[in-house]
């Protein structure tokens, strides 16, 4: 299992705290959990998970 913790900058906000993504994958890469602190981060799909599994996986 691999955890994973990221930030991503508000850009519309900037000056406000960042985002906070936290989340789980198995060993062979299936996504188990990830979630967001922003609105639509709280039911497990928004661009700032999809940003991070992205950057994560170049």
């Amino acid at each position: 299992m691999m955890s994973i913790a990221a930030y991503c900058l508000q850009t519309s906000h900037l000056r406000e705290k960042p985002h906070q993504i936290d989340g789980e994958l198995s060993d062979n890469g299936v996504i188990k959990h990830f979630v967001c602190t922003c609105k639509a981060g709280q039911g497990e799909k928004c661009k700032h998970i999809i940003g991070t599994l992205l950057f994560c996986s170049r």
